[in-house]
Parts: C-alpha cells; structure tokens; sequence
C-alpha cells in the first residue's frame, strides 16, 4: 500500500483510506495499455522549495503559472512554466490544505480539510479563508453557475457527508446527498450544466446548481473516487480495481480495463483530447483515449507517489509528487494528432480550433488539417474520410505551367491522405475561409504527369457558415490509383494537389508570402519533384 507522508497535524483524511486503493488490485482481461511511452513525450522534475511539504493539490491560474497545495508544510505554492516556485503560508495553522482549483473570479480556491475552511488565494498572494465549510473539505472545483463546489468528504464524521458550493463573496451552502454516510470525494462540473461527484458507497451522483442529486450505481460494487469532465461530453471517473469509467449525462455507465496491479490518483484533461491520470502506487502517469487506449509514462524519480494532475497554461500536464517532493511536467508532443502540423496552426485556426465545425478540434483529429493559407490569408482545411493527412501544403500556380483558362484565388492544396487500403475511396471535403460565390467555381487539379490542369468531375461546391464566418465548402470523391490520384499507384495512399478554380481570361499566379504563423517556406522544385507527384513548380511548404 502506498504510504502518504504527512505529519500527524494534517488530517490524512480519508484520503489515506482514499489512496490505499493505489494498491494493486486482483488482476483483470482485456488490458487496453499501449507500449510504455514514447521518444514525444518526456517528464521534467522540479524539487519544491520547502523540504517533506506534502504536496497534494494542483491547478492552472489565470496567471499563467500553476498553483499547488502543500498540506504537511501548511503552504499554497506557485510554479512558473519555467520551474520558478514561490510559496505562501496559510493564516490557520495545520489546516491540512488538500484541493485547488482556479475560480471564475480569477482567484486560486483551496479546501482546509482539518480546519473545515475553505481558502482563497489571489494570484499576488493574498489569502482569505472562510468558516463553516462542513466536516473535512475535500476536493473543489468550479461550477457553471460562478460559484465553486466542493465535496464535504466528513470522513470523521461520516452523516455530515454533503455538497458544498460557495459564491465569490464567500457565502456557504450545503446540500445533503440522497444516499446517508456516502463521503463524497471528487467532484467535476459536467457538459450538461451538473455537478457530478463520487461517493464512497459505490455511486456517482449528479447534482443541479440548486441543490438537487440524483445518483447512479457502478457495477459490481465498485467504487470510484476521482472524477473529470471529458472532451466527448462524458464524466470519466477512477476506481480502485483496475478500471476506469465514464458515465454520460443520462447515466449511461462504460468502464475499460487497465493492466493488472494498476489504480487511478487522480485524473485530468489534456490539450490534446486525452484523460490523464496519475498512478501514485506504481509511481506512473497515463493517458486514456476517448476509445479506452492507455499509455503509461514511469515518473524519473522512483517512489514518488503522484498525486494531483492538471493542464498547464503551456498544453503540458503538470503533477505533484508527495512522497518525491516534486512538480513535474509530462512535456506533450507538438503535434498531438501526427498530421505534420503543429498545434499551434491548427489551434489557431477559426471557430476556436474546429475549423470545420464537427465539434473537435482539428488538432485532435489526423484526418483534419487546417492551417493559414499564405495567399488569402485565412485559414483552409482539409477533411478526409481515410485515417490520416500528411504534406498539407498551399501554393499557386507555377509559373511554369499557369492554368491559361482560370486563376486560383484560394490557390492549391496539395496533401497525401493515407488511406490503408489499395483502391480505396476517399470523400474529401475543403473549406476556404473568406469570402466566396460557390457557383462561380469549379474545383481543379494540377496534373503532375503532364503539367497540365483538369476540372474534377462530381465536385460539390457551396457556401457555408462556421462560428459565425464565411466559407466555401469543396467536397469530392477520389479513388487510390486512379487518374486523379497524383502517384497513380493504388497502393493506400491518395496523393493531390487541387484548388477551387474562377474562369478567368488572364489567371493570377496568386502567390502570396511566406507565413511566419503556419511556417511556410518557399521552395523551388527541380526535376526530383516529379518523385513525390507534385513535378516543376513554386510551392509554399510547411516545414517544422
């Protein structure tokens, strides 16, 4: 079992009793693990000023830096993203400080489970603590209505098991839970408006902003204790028997199975579509697709207990270990989804990051590339149908071989999208952000064979609204190997360069210069173009 250290004057509230489900458990199938980490991720470790502090907590601020409790040395710490700390005593001694989470009014919010306080810290270091918070307050979070809500765990006193929420100003409320001595440990605001929370009697519980809780039975008797709310709209929770679980806002219950011996601490969302979590037992952070695919990172210093995870403001996660002494950081690829983009073009682009408005942003997704267009200079993006997109580049025409018959204003996206399969068809849909007339155009391709242009037959063009922006939306069909097909080789991948194309009796080459957000860089193609089916001609290419 994993031993907490934390002097007798912090209330190891049931929070000893809490993490012995690090523990390793009875063994289970269906292991989803994945290989142990890999070359694009890495953790850094930063040792906290005050020696044995007992980290334990650990937010984002709207300052920028990451804010964490120390419940042993009785402290509220902040850490730059460079590894700066600066520590802040609390006003009552002992208070045995647990959770933290960033306020709506821009402030630090932290629980006092021995004091049965809860604190407010402002970002220049300003604490405020307020009574009456009800028996050992244990995690706390950030409600839809403004307000902050927090468990109270009453782990020693368990009938005093309730839901508190307190306003900005400092006004306390306690709401009582259906189910008697259910000590609620975690809590997450929902996408459905909720509270949702855990209880030590085996349920997850929702609970309105006024009060009113309904709660839900795991199976097996099982009992969850960390919850977060995730990117697919769902409350992923921890249990103690080798499972994760998420619940849907209607109740629905699926759980996914970790390697044997494993648990979850605590659990966060990740910048790049994923639920993180910390497994202090056996001294790991994981992350958790949508889908249930788990990959485990060993944390450098061994025996460290990790505990509390949290996004950090520079898209890396950021956790503390108790027994280590230490903040880490889990440094995240710059290219979440593998399409050769960055995360920073593709989450700079229009309706925040969901330039084509499916609901995710494209920089979670390897089969949506969107990136700055150099000659309009607004945002295109590609959708395929098959896995992945790769060599997503804008040019305009070579002015070796110019389209004598139409100009391309949007100019041409080349791409290779992968599609496994020899023969297989994609459906390809593009958006070009601005300004455009869907049925003064025809989409066109640059035939790399024999430097010549050709209309594609079938294309569907029209205008579309996305977040409240213009855009013309492409969508056409290409098949692996045919004539379409750039290399002309069936063989999974569909190569090409295309553009919506304006009749026009003198075309423009519709170049446009380099840009420093997407990195384009001009390059001038030689015969060894025709290699990678794009042949002789000027072209803006995405480096990184």
């Amino acid at each position: 079992m994993l031993i907490i250290k934390m002097n007798s004057k912090v209330g190891t509230m049931s929070s000893l009793k809490l993490l012995g489900l690090m523990s390793a458990a009875t063994a289970v199938l269906g292991v989803l693990a994945a290989p142990i980490a890999s070359a694009a991720v890495s953790i850094q470790e930063y040792t906290i000023t005050t020696s044995n502090s007992g980290p334990w907590g650990i937010a984002a601020g709207s300052d920028g830096n990451m804010w964490f409790t120390e419940g042993t040395s009785n402290k509220i710490a902040k850490i730059t993203t460079a590894g700066v700390i600066t520590e802040y005593a609390i006003p009552t001694g002992g208070s045995g400080t647990t959770d933290i989470a960033a306020g709506a009014d821009g402030n630090l919010w932290f629980t006092e489970e021995n004091s049965n306080k809860i604190g407010k810290i402002t970002t220049s270091g300003t604490i405020t603590e307020y009574s009456g918070a009800g028996t050992n307050p244990f995690e706390i979070t950030a409600g839809p209505d403004g307000n902050m809500w927090y468990t109270v765990n009453a782990y020693t006193s368990p009938s005093n098991s309730r839901i508190g929420k307190i306003t900005p100003s400092g006004t306390i409320t306690q709401y009582t839970i259906p189910t008697a001595n259910s000590e609620p440990a975690g809590i997450a605001a929902g996408s459905d408006g909720n509270m949702w929370f855990t209880e030590a009697t085996g349920k997850i519980g929702k609970m309105t902003t006024s009060g009113v809780a309904t709660e839900y039975t795991l199976p097996g008797g099982r009992v969850a204790y960390f919850v977060v709310a995730g990117p697919d709209g769902n409350i992923w929770f921890g249990e103690g028997t080798n499972k994760i679980g998420k619940i849907t806002p209607s109740g629905t219950i699926t759980e996914y199975n970790l390697a044997s011996g494993r648990s979850v601490s605590f659990m966060a969302a990740g910048p790049d579509g994923n639920i993180w979590f910390t497994d202090g037992g056996n001294n790991k952070v994981s992350s958790i697709t949508m889908s249930g695919t788990v990959t485990e990172y060993d944390v450098p210093t061994a025996g460290s207990a990790p505990l509390d995870i949290a996004a950090g403001p520079d898209n890396n996660m950021w956790f503390v270990q108790q027994n280590g002494n230490k903040v880490g950081k889990v440094i995240l690829p710059t290219d979440w989804d593998n399409d050769s983009l960055a995360n920073s073009d593709e989450t700079g682009a229009p309706n925040n990051g969901d330039a084509n408005g499916d609901g995710t942003p494209d920089a979670w997704q390897a089969n949506v590339t969107s990136l700055s267009n150099t000659i309009t200079k607004n945002y295109s993006v590609l959708q395929s149908s098959c896995s992945t997109n790769t060599d997503t580049q804008i040019s305009g025409e070579s002015p070796l071989d110019p389209d004598s018959a139409y100009s391309y204003p949007a100019g041409l996206v080349g791409f290779k999208t992968v599609c496994g399969s020899p023969g297989a068809t994609a459906t390809i849909t593009q958006y070009y952000y601005g300004t455009y007339t869907a049925d003064t155009f025809v989409l066109r391709q640059w035939n790399a064979s024999n430097h010549t242009y050709q209309t594609i037959p079938g294309a569907v063009l029209s205008n579309v609204t996305i977040g409240g922006q213009a855009a013309l939306k492409v969508v056409y069909q290409i098949t692996d190997g045919s004539a379409f097909d750039q290399d002309g080789i069936a063989d999974g991948n569909i190569v090409d360069p295309v553009g919506p194309a304006l009749a026009s009796t003198a075309p423009a080459t519709g170049y446009g210069a380099p840009s420093k957000n997407n990195k384009l860089s001009i390059a001038l193609l030689g015969a060894s173009a025709l290699l990678i089916g794009f042949g002789l001609r000027l072209r803006y290419r995405q480096t990184h």
